[in-house]
């Protein structure tokens, strides 16, 4: 019914489709159209357009507020200004990283950065952690998501990659210290134990366990793979 729609319309008439799912378009459609795909925008980009709007709308903002709140919506404009929105809100107009944090259940820096002590075999720290993140009510699945990014710039800095990875300068020396330590499997088991706990977070009742088991494995390192 759409095709006979399309091969018979008005003159001058141009049709804009859009999807997030393009296998599930007929082919006889895909193939009468002129396709753009689109990618995700940069993290400047996104803050550029943030800083625009706080300057607009008359919010006081933190450039590194922004910088988190661009980190989290993945190069989606519409999701990041949704989330500046909600957090000036409920924070009275104002946007910093406290406000931030608190609005998005984010862990704090000095906690995500524990996750070192649990790579290097600490089981103790792990259910500290995993206790921590339950009682002060942080995002779990957020958590996981900086158990990678943490790891993720670990691997950088292990490869001297470090320009690629956005910190002050004393924590990538503080991280450089701990790659010392640690070898490339381990902060990579670490990576897909965090993966696995994303994959199972929407299906698993109990978070709190999903959790501990988590930081438990990573603190177990590769001779969980050997049991």
């Amino acid at each position: 019914a759409a095709l006979k729609m399309f091969e018979e319309s008005p003159d001058k008439t141009i049709f804009i489709l859009a999807t997030t799912e393009l296998n599930k378009l007929e082919g006889t459609i895909v193939s009468r159209s002129l396709r753009f795909d689109f990618r995700p925008v940069t993290v400047d980009e996104l803050n550029k357009r943030l800083e625009y709007i706080c300057n607009l709308e008359k919010i006081e903002y933190d450039k590194s507020a922004l910088s988190i709140i661009c980190k989290m919506s993945y190069g989606g404009v519409r999701d990041s200004i949704s989330i500046l929105e909600r957090v000036s809100i409920e924070n009275n107009n104002k946007v910093d990283i406290k406000s931030v944090v608190y609005s998005l259940g984010i862990t704090p820096l000095e906690l995500v950065n524990k996750i070192g002590l649990v790579i290097q075999g600490d089981h103790k720290v792990g259910l500290e952690i995993a206790s921590e993140v339950i009682e002060k009510g942080y995002d779990i699945h957020q958590f996981f998501l900086s158990g990678i990014d943490y790891c993720r710039n670990l691997i950088m800095i292990k490869l001297n990659m470090s320009s690629m990875v956005n910190l002050e300068k004393e924590m990538i020396s503080s991280m450089d210290e701990l790659c010392g330590l640690l070898s490339q499997e381990q902060i990579i088991y670490s990576i897909e134990q965090f993966e696995a706990g994303i994959n199972k977070y929407k299906y698993t009742d109990n978070k709190q366990i999903l959790l501990e088991l988590c930081l438990y494995k990573i603190a177990d390192g590769l001779k969980d793979q050997l049991c």
